[in-house]
């Protein structure tokens, strides 16, 4: 059985504890902040990162330490070094070992099978599949009639595939679906995304990964400037947050890209600066690193793209500002929000301000990496303006209903377009239903003066 690798402390304060490497790595230094804290003046504050590498491999960077990161007594440099079992990691006058631990075989999972053939993903066939073919083959005395069976049965899984793709061509009741459309709604597996800047006074590092389940998880570090590590919970992405990411994914340049970007000042500058994604998806995997290096046209564009989207999914849009700078913009936005609560009958769209505000003063917070206490304080803020905005809505629209039943277009109009100022964002589909009706409106009104105008 496969062996998932661990770090065996052998030497020093924590002699004889086993740390498991998590999906966004484990970092070891002086600084009681980190995974693995070891009070040794040897050590830099934020010395070094295990990461994991695949399924059961881990990898160890140096984050530009005063004193080096030895693997078997072999200075590192910048680069990450994949470890195997038995393996030593000298860190100050600390050794740490490699040592395995038994391991579930994963029951699926994505792999890439060398020479250029296709992607395994555990959905062959097996085996028995074959045999029975064989021992069912037709005799050899039955040409003709294998040859005609051959045919009808190519013709007959032709046109199972035809239906499963494009639908019943007798049935009009449904649109029909493309296979383009089938293909691209669940092309992406899962992806991983990393952006470290690190010196030897600072290290800031941000991780987003989606899993296979659709989970979303981002995690950074702003080390020791700020001394926060804010991991937002996982969050299940939406059907639309997945469309959103095939878009970022379907760029052209993506598939241009080489699999490493290494610059050639990378072993003597004393910094690492390392953008790395890895993108898992059905037909194959693709990781490209960028190490100390100018970006590939077009790579900088996705992986922006990509942090403000999974930013956006988990509320942490500010996570490079400072705390003094996230401090005074969450209180700012509160007290901004707290304005348009108070003025909420003097303009139809204060509520979706106010709604506005207190979210950003959330965010704030939410990657100052405050306390739930003060987060939630400002939950319950967005909780009461939310529903009295609702309770508006449902009395604004009851009116605008009613009008219409009994054909004052001219005041179902006037209703319709309070919810549209009400509800300013086209995001939001209380929004897009009452332009749909205002656009059914002026088209009622267009078709009765027409009629009028023919009489």
């Amino acid at each position: 059985m496969a062996k998932r690798l661990e770090i065996l402390v052998e030497t020093g304060e924590l002699a004889g504890k086993r740390f498991e490497v998590p999906a966004f790595g484990l970092r070891l230094g002086r600084s009681s902040s980190n995974d693995i804290h070891i009070a040794d003046e040897g050590l830099s504050r934020n010395h070094c990162l295990f990461e994991c590498a695949g399924e059961l491999d881990i990898t160890v960077v140096d984050l530009a330490s005063a004193n080096g990161t030895f693997v078997n007594g072999e200075a590192l440099d910048v680069n990450p070094r994949v470890l195997k079992i038995n393996d030593e990691i000298q860190v100050g006058s600390t050794i740490l070992k490699v040592v395995g631990e038994e391991a579930i075989a994963p029951t699926m999972q994505p792999t890439i099978v060398g020479g250029g053939k296709d992607v395994d993903l555990g959905f062959g066939p097996s085996a028995n599949v074959g045999e029975t073919a064989k021992d069912t083959a037709p005799s050899k005395g039955s040409s003709i009639a294998k040859i005609i069976m051959l045919i009808l049965v190519g013709l007959l899984v032709g046109a199972i595939a035809y239906v499963l793709v494009c639908g019943n061509p007798l049935d009009k009741s449904k649109p029909k679906k493309s296979a383009s459309v089938a293909k691209e709604s669940d092309n992406i597996i899962s992806f991983s995304y990393e952006k470290v800047e690190a010196d030897s006074t600072r290290v800031f590092r941000y991780a987003a990964e989606l899993s296979s389940a659709g989970e979303l998880m981002v995690q950074f570090d702003d080390l020791p400037r700020e001394n926060r590590r804010v991991p937002p919970a996982p969050k299940k992405i939406s059907d639309s947050d997945m469309e959103i990411l095939e878009r970022i994914f379907a760029n052209d340049l993506w598939g241009t890209f080489k699999s490493e970007y290494k610059g050639s000042s990378s072993g003597v500058e004393n910094t690492l600066k390392l953008w790395r994604i890895k993108l898992v998806r059905k037909n194959g995997i693709k990781e490209v690193s960028v190490l100390n290096e100018l970006e590939p046209e077009g790579f900088a564009n996705i992986r922006s793209d990509l942090e403000t989207w999974a930013n956006n999914i988990l509320g942490v849009q500010s996570i490079e500002r400072s705390r003094d700078e996230l401090e005074k913009s969450s209180l700012e936005n509160e007290t901004l929000g707290d304005e348009k609560w108070d003025k909420r009958d003097v303009q139809d769209r204060n509520l979706s301000d106010a709604i506005a505000c207190y979210t950003l003063a959330k965010n704030d917070l939410t990657s100052l990496g405050a306390n739930a206490q003060d987060i939630d304080r400002i939950q319950v803020k967005i909780n009461k303006v939310k529903e009295e905005l609702n309770i508006r809505y449902k009395q604004v629209r009851s009116e605008a209903d009613r009008y219409k039943a009994i054909g004052d277009l001219d005041a179902a109009r006037e209703e319709f377009a309070k919810i549209r100022a009400m509800i300013p964002s086209r995001e939001d589909p209380r929004h897009r239903e009452a332009e749909k009706n205002i656009e059914l409106i002026e088209l009622k009104r267009y078709e009765d003066e027409s009629k009028g105008k023919r009489r």
